[in-house]
């Protein structure tokens, strides 16, 4: 992870071909650098760039490419305006899950891209939104501060368990998963729970190997979308 890469700042100097900013403007900065110039750029998915670089906003100074700095409203501040990439990382997954009035949706993980998630989900109008994870902590603070419906389960629970509380929790199975905790554990368990013909999101890696169970995927005709970072949100 490079540090930093999450910021916001004041424009204090534009280039001569740059229009829409202007110095003392406010912005957020997108942290991923691309080519551009590549037929993923071109196309406009910058974020799986095969040449992308992380930058860092730890100086005072920076010089950084104009369309990769946002002008930040009035009603934003500062420092709200630094989550405004991790809520574009969870409105990217919403909008690959295809969520609507009539989806029950699971996010696994309490990480903040899982709660920008649920975040968006809510706005968009999901029947039901629920997040399922293993930190007490942050399941506590989701239910106080926002009023989720939020499932706590021990990384060693027995799965039918888990299975169950998923069950109980919609009162019937899920038809959207957003997984931001990725684990062999948690792709079965968004396989499973989710009902056929159901999307599952695959948002944010806890493991680099996460073994499932294909033929469950094939059987429920279950749709697996990668949501990698974001690309214009």
């Amino acid at each position: 992870m490079t540090l930093g890469h999450d910021a916001t700042g004041y424009v204090d100097r534009v280039g001569s071909s740059v229009h829409h900013l202007h110095v003392g403007d406010r912005v957020v900065m997108e942290s991923a650098l691309s080519c551009g110039i590549c037929d993923y750029c071109k196309r406009g998915l910058y974020n799986i760039c095969a040449d992308l670089i992380y930058n860092g906003f730890l100086a005072s100074y920076q010089t950084h490419p104009a369309d990769l700095c946002h002008r930040l409203p009035d009603s934003i501040g500062m420092d709200e305006g630094t989550l405004a990439q991790t809520l574009a990382m969870g409105c990217q997954a919403c909008f690959k899950a295809d969520i609507s009035p009539t989806s029950n949706v699971l996010i696994i993980g309490t990480t903040p891209t899982a709660v920008s998630a649920a975040m968006c989900a809510m706005a968009i109008g999901a029947k039901k939104v629920t997040i399922a994870g293993t930190m007490d902590s942050a399941l506590e603070m989701i239910d106080r501060e926002l009023g989720y419906h939020t499932i706590h389960y021990d990384a060693n629970a027995l799965f039918g368990e888990v299975l169950e509380a998923v069950y109980c929790k919609f009162q019937e199975w899920p038809n959207c998963a957003i997984n931001c905790a990725i684990t062999p554990m948690t792709m079965n368990l968004a396989v499973m729970a989710l009902q056929p013909c159901s999307v599952c999101v695959l948002a944010e890696c806890e493991s680099e190997c996460a073994s499932f169970n294909a033929l469950d995927i094939l059987m429920k005709n279950i749709r697996l979308v990668p949501s990698f970072r974001s690309a214009n949100m």
